[in-house]
């Protein structure tokens, strides 16, 4: 996926001129399948002189990117290649990625510029078959039940900020989004698998969604996506911060 321009692009244009609406969805669908689990860097491993790369925004690759230190939960990082090779700057944990995450990030862009090209063609054309689109149009359009499942792990939070913290947690787990009112509560620097009900929390998925807030009032993770928890309590949650380690989803908060 690397080094994708404006020729490859006119390339994929060309080719989807020859291609039906329904095979392309189709393989826009396997394209997005086969993209491999998110693995972001965890701020308490990244170290200095270990490489990643730089998530910026409306481009299709990232740059690598060298760690020169870290401090206050950001890292210092030089640019090593592109038009901002040299470029020294501070950015959150979350900006830098892993060679699989960035694959995977990279995957998605060609898939979203492949999907744009698809409605633009289809609009110019005129060649698009309402029935045939119709018919293509799975019956169950629930996302949160079509989800790509992933090897069952436990759930566990890690607080690596200076504030106790309140969360709630919506999770996936055998066909749907899962989660209650009941809330857990994070001292800092505490970490630990989560328990609902008195069970333990299981996942097969990365993809999960947090409503959390200090005891103080002074932070709050929340936007996103509107969710009720259990049929009861609807709140406005953000997407988690997930990577697997000691092979269970951990979900981290910082004070960035």
């Amino acid at each position: 996926m690397r080094g994708l321009n404006a020729a490859t692009l006119e390339n994929i244009f060309d080719i989807l001129s020859g291609v039906s609406m329904r095979r392309l969805i189709s393989t826009l669908t396997i394209l997005l399948l086969i993209a491999h689990p998110t693995l972001s860097a965890d701020y308490s491993i990244i170290r200095e002189g270990q490489r990643y790369e730089l998530d910026v925004s409306f481009q299709f690759t990232n740059p690598s990117a060298l760690v020169l230190k870290k401090g206050g939960g950001k890292v210092m990082i030089e640019i090593l290649e592109g038009d901002r090779k040299g470029e020294v700057l501070w950015v959150s944990p979350g900006k830098l990625l892993t060679t699989d995450q960035s694959r995977k990030q990279e995957a998605e862009n060609v898939v979203d510029g492949l999907s744009a090209a698809a409605a633009l063609l289809c609009a110019l054309s005129k060649n698009c078959d309402p029935n045939n689109q119709k018919k293509s149009t799975p019956r169950n359009s629930n996302p949160d039940q079509n989800y790509p499942r992933l090897p069952l792990r436990q759930v566990q939070f890690a607080n690596t900020c200076n504030k106790t913290i309140d969360v709630w947690l919506a999770y996936r787990n055998n066909g749907g989004l899962r989660g209650s009112n009941a809330y857990w509560t994070i001292k800092p620097d505490e970490s630990f698998s989560i328990r609902s009900s008195g069970k333990t929390v299981f996942a097969d998925s990365d993809q999960m969604w947090v409503f959390a807030k200090a005891k103080d009032e002074s932070l709050q993770w929340s936007g996103g996506r509107s969710i009720t928890l259990a049929g009861k309590k609807t709140l406005d949650m953000q997407k988690a911060n997930v990577f697997v380690r000691n092979n269970r989803w951990q979900i981290s908060f910082n004070c960035d």
